[in-house]
C-alpha cells in the first residue's frame, strides 16, 4: 500500500474539468482528499491524495493523462 500525492494542473479547466471529474470519481474510494485552486479563468491547479496499490495508483495516474492540457507531478507522501 502506497500514498501517493498527485499534483495537477488543469489547462483549459472548463473544456476537460468535466472528464477529469469523471476519472476522479472513478477512483473515488482511494483517492483520501482533494484540494482544488482556481487563481486563473481558464487554470486549475488540483491536489490529490491516494492511498492504494502501486498499480492501481498507475491506473489512476494513467487515465489522467488521456486528458488534454493536463500535466502533473507525483511524490510519494510523508508519513
Amino acid at each position: 500500500m502506497q500514498k501517493m500525492i498527485i499534483a495537477v494542473k488543469l489547462n483549459e479547466r472548463k473544456e476537460n474539468s468535466a472528464k477529469f471529474q469523471e476519472v476522479i470519481s472513478n477512483y473515488g474510494d482511494i483517492i483520501k482528499f482533494r484540494v482544488g485552486i482556481s487563481g486563473e479563468e481558464q487554470k486549475g491547479l488540483i491536489m490529490l491524495c491516494a492511498e492504494a496499490e502501486n498499480k492501481v495508483i498507475n491506473n489512476l495516474t494513467d487515465d489522467l493523462k488521456l486528458i488534454n492540457e493536463l500535466s502533473m507531478n507525483i511524490m510519494e507522501a510523508p508519513v
